[in-house]
């Protein structure tokens, strides 16, 4: 069942047509088959034929045409949009870099417009990463492969040997050097149209941070030094009108929180670490970490989280599965 029927004239028949990516109604383009669906065929002699898409499983029988476009469009297998985002969203489609990206992004989009909107934001936002290390590093990475065009790296430290085994762009010919530094070419090899600035300051000097800041859409945290960093970021992205969304480790729990226009947070108590003290960073859990936080960053950018959603916080065991999550 490698060579199945659904492309075929057989199917194609009557006032709808595939063009491509393109829905054809008629002669006008009326929507994106969203590339994602899936089609199937019995093994049996039933002759009975499935679509799976993104609302729906939907059967029909026999080389019907009627039957099967009816089945794409229960299944919620088009992107509908004028004949103009229909050609646009095409090309972004048909775009070697970025063709699986936005085959996702179609599955959370409205519509074409709805998806031609999310390829703007993202393109026109300005990302700081606030950390990048283990977690940071490769959120910033995964941020810029998402389609964001702006990013600032801030971090104060150098790349030692201990880093490598978790924090897993760098290299023992980068050990010296800043990770901002480092993390920045990284991005580049990959993304020659990104900017990237390179900012080497520390948790402490928070003057300097809020400069660098200001023009933020989005700020992530992942930065954990001094210990009570985060209430000094989260007041200054609450009186700015930032994202911020931070992401690292309650001992063996892992932690994802998002703040917007949410009320600052006043400490209780002055955490200090220890004489011995030793930050837990598991590479494993810092690769899952970056994958949530930095997919956080791009659903704030499109705004996919509610705007009446000031602030939450997801925190999960590392050790158990399935994942279940202490969500306040």
């Amino acid at each position: 069942m490698t060579n199945m029927k659904f492309c075929s004239a057989d199917f194609l028949k009557g006032s709808y047509s595939l063009e491509g990516y393109k829905v054809v109604k008629d002669g006008v383009a009326i929507g994106i088959l969203k590339p994602s669906t899936l089609f199937g065929e019995t093994l049996d002699s039933s002759d009975e034929f499935l679509v799976w898409g993104t609302d729906d499983t939907i059967k029909f029988e026999g080389v019907n045409p009627d039957s099967f476009w009816a089945g794409i469009i229960r299944s919620g297998s088009i992107l509908y949009g004028s004949d103009s985002e229909v050609e646009l969203v095409a090309k972004l489609l048909g775009q070697c870099r970025s063709s699986r990206t936005y085959s996702y992004l179609a599955l959370i989009a409205d519509d074409c417009s709805d998806l031609l909107k999310i390829s703007r934001l993202l393109s026109n936002a300005t990302v700081t990463c606030l950390g990048c290390g283990g977690i940071g590093s490769l959120s910033a990475v995964t941020i810029a492969g998402i389609g964001v065009k702006k990013l600032k790296l801030i971090d104060f430290d150098r790349i030692e040997k201990s880093n490598l085994n978790r924090q897993l762009l760098f290299n023992t010919n980068d050990i010296g050097k800043f990770k901002t530094d480092v993390l920045r070419s990284r991005i580049l090899e990959r993304f020659e149209d990104v900017e990237v600035d390179s900012i080497k300051t520390n948790g402490s000097n928070t003057e300097s941070i809020k400069d660098h800041i200001l023009d933020s859409d989005v700020v992530l945290m992942t930065a954990d030094e001094p210990v009570n960093l985060i209430y000094e970021i989260l007041d200054i992205a609450s009186n700015h009108d930032i994202k911020l969304i931070s992401a690292g480790y309650i001992f063996d729990k892992l932690r994802a929180s998002y703040f917007y226009r949410s009320e600052p947070i006043v400490p209780k108590v002055q955490w200090e670490r220890g004489p011995s003290f030793i930050a837990p960073s598991y590479g494993p859990s810092n690769v899952e970490l970056a994958g949530i936080a930095s997919s956080m960053v791009a659903l704030a950018i499109i705004n996919k989280i509610q705007d009446d959603v000031a602030y939450f916080t997801d925190t999960w065991k590392s050790t158990t599965y399935p994942r279940t999550s202490q969500t306040k």
